[in-house]
């Protein structure tokens, strides 16, 4: 399953994380060094098992308790309309 930016979220990389706004809704979210990694697979086109094999990789974190904490914040970011899911 891969994700997509969505074309009215603007993204701005700050010291130890970043913002993103929706331009529509207004909406602004924070993230953390963590949701910035899984933000930048995002944008590079990374399917969401990737993103998962790549967080916990770097991590060294209980696999099942990265895959959830992942799917839980992606599930966020398209409730958001922040990013889309490819169909």
């Amino acid at each position: 399953m891969k994700y997509q930016v969505a074309k009215e979220a603007f993204f701005s990389e700050i010291d130890e994380g970043a913002f993103i706004y929706h331009s529509q809704t207004e909406i602004c979210f924070g993230l953390d060094e963590v949701g910035l990694k899984i933000w930048q697979l995002i944008e590079q086109g990374k399917e969401l098992e990737k993103i998962i094999e790549s967080i916990n990789l770097e991590y060294q974190e209980d696999r099942l308790q990265v895959e959830k904490d992942i799917i839980r914040f992606v599930n966020q970011l398209t409730e958001h309309d922040l990013v889309i899911m490819n169909k």
